[in-house]
């Protein structure tokens, strides 16, 4: 069991997470502002942080950002789960330094085990197009 932080303004993606992932045995956190967001992440450890790239008060690449300069962040794994899929947009995303970028819509299974990887360590880095 993980304790996830799932950072997503739009509430039915947001639940629809929270159902996968709490029905894998994690503890789920919904955050739907970036800024809020960005406290929650400060002030708790998790172990994966999924973050949308738009969100209102602090978008994902700065929520992103923070936590990588952080001492104490810069090693939790974050999937950025977002719908835009531009090359140059994943390319900041990675830039910025996501684990996984990946793109909606998504499959509930593969969101499954791409967590579940992450939290064993070996999520690897780069893109996922479902």
């Amino acid at each position: 069991m993980a304790r996830v932080l799932v950072l997503e303004d739009d509430a039915d993606i947001a639940g629809l997470i929270a159902h996968i992932l709490t029905r894998d045995g994690h503890l789920i956190d919904v955050v739907s502002d970036g800024a809020l967001g960005w406290e929650r992440v400060r002030r708790a450890p998790y172990d994966v942080v999924i973050v949308d790239r738009v969100m209102p008060g602090l978008d994902g690449i700065d929520v992103v950002r923070a936590c990588r300069a952080s001492p104490d962040l810069r090693d939790v794994p974050i999937l950025m789960l977002t719908a835009r899929a531009l090359p140059a947009e994943v390319q900041q995303g990675l830039d910025a330094g996501v684990t996984v970028y990946m793109t909606k819509p998504f499959v509930p299974k593969q969101l499954s085990a791409l967590v579940a990887r992450l939290v064993a360590g070996d999520g690897g880095s780069g893109t996922v197009h479902p």
